[in-house]
């Protein structure tokens, strides 16, 4: 039963709820207005887990030992294990890294935790342990820690270090959300290791990380907001080109990251709302080599003379002949490459069908045997 004076003390863990629950519904929208990008889902999922952790630390709060007591635990546990998956499903989505094995594989041992959590008690325990924190007049009644409940705690810090690892190696995130991020996460560990010393007996103050919890949901919902507007503004961009002759075409880590529907025509397949696709992949094999070359030439900060004509293969195996200009820009606080691209197919065709009219018009006219010779308007010789 729940106490009827709610401690003071949480009070902040019913304001992270409340705060969890409002980044949810926005998170949520994103996602819904922008379904193509599973980021804004994975995002909506680590805040509805600062959620439920949240409530579960409120209800231990203010009640006694007992099944509500115990339910409360079990509901921070299944928020810890939820908040893994998400941490990875974020991850992974927004910096375009694949993981069609992940999910399944890890779906299905975060579903045996679960099953474990709620069926034994192998990770929370039926007894109950008090904690007296410092600057808490009552003492913190909360589940005790089952036989494996310490390993699954080094699991989950060992999955949030590894999870700032891989955001720290790839550099092709932009630095300002990748910042953000690292942050958040590591505001989570530090005051995940606080409660972890609490948990083993260590004098501290009340269990802080929901604030945890609640700062890395704000650091991803910030990646996510800023993202959306991002987007938003490339719409508004991509109106001004759609309509434009030429393919405008963005190129960033050798991948097309921004294309009007003049290069969807072109190369026949979207560029809008897709998985970046390589730059290199719809380069004739015998230009690859020397436009890359132009491209970190650009990257470097150096000149490359433009423009050039080079051949693409367009997604049905056609070639095609384009003149390309190339200029340095930055795009989402990052270096790329704005490129503008020509279709000269025709007026290539057009030059090799007089280029060989001409042979032949020379070969007919030395074979004959007469004296033969052409003239211009001034009757001066030509030939």
């Amino acid at each position: 039963m729940v106490s009827e004076d709610i401690i003071l003390q949480s009070a902040g863990s019913l304001s992270v709820a409340m705060l969890a629950l409002l980044m949810v519904i926005i998170q949520t929208l994103f996602f819904f207005r922008k379904p193509q990008f599973p980021w804004y889902a994975w995002s909506a999922a680590i805040s509805f887990s600062a959620l439920l952790y949240s409530i579960g630390i409120f209800v231990e709060y203010n009640t006694p030992q007992g099944p509500i007591n115990r339910f409360s635990g079990l509901l921070e546990w299944t928020a810890i294990i939820c908040a893994i998956h998400c941490l990875y499903g974020f991850t992974f989505s927004y910096l375009g890294i694949a993981s069609k094995r992940y999910h399944p594989v890890a779906g299905v041992c975060h579903g045996l935790v679960l099953i474990l959590l709620w069926s034994t008690n192998y990770l929370v325990a039926d007894s109950f342990i008090a904690r007296n924190f410092i600057c808490l007049k009552s003492p913190y009644i909360e589940p005790d820690l089952g036989p494996l409940g310490p390993l699954f705690a080094l699991y989950a810090a060992a999955a949030s270090v590894t999870v700032m690892i891989i955001w720290i190696r790839h550099k092709t995130a932009d630095p300002k959300h990748r910042i953000i991020y690292l942050a958040g996460i590591g505001v989570w560990i530090l005051l995940g290791i606080h409660d972890g010393l609490a948990s083993l007996g260590v004098p501290t103050l009340q269990y802080l990380m929901e604030y945890g919890f609640l700062g890395f949901a704000m650091a991803v919902l910030f990646v996510v907001f800023n993202n959306y507007v991002e987007r938003a503004a490339e719409e508004k961009y991509r109106v001004i080109t759609e309509f434009a002759n030429d393919c405008i075409l963005v190129i960033q880590d050798k991948k097309m990251v921004f294309g009007n529907q003049a290069c969807c025509n072109l190369i026949g397949f979207p560029l809008i709302d897709s998985a970046p696709k390589d730059f290199s992949d719809i380069l004739a094999s015998e230009d690859r080599q020397m436009l890359l070359e132009h491209h970190n030439t650009l990257l470097e900060g150096s000149r490359v003379p433009t423009p050039h004509t080079v051949r693409i293969r367009r997604a049905d195996g056609e070639q095609r002949f384009v003149e390309i200009a190339s200029s340095l820009i930055q795009y989402r606080n990052r270096p790329a490459v704005l490129a503008v691209l020509r279709d000269i197919t025709e007026r290539k065709r057009a030059e090799e069908d007089l280029r060989l009219s001409e042979e032949n018009y020379r070969e007919l006219a030395n074979s004959i045997t007469d004296v033969f010779f052409a003239m211009d308007e001034n009757l001066k010789y030509v030939y």
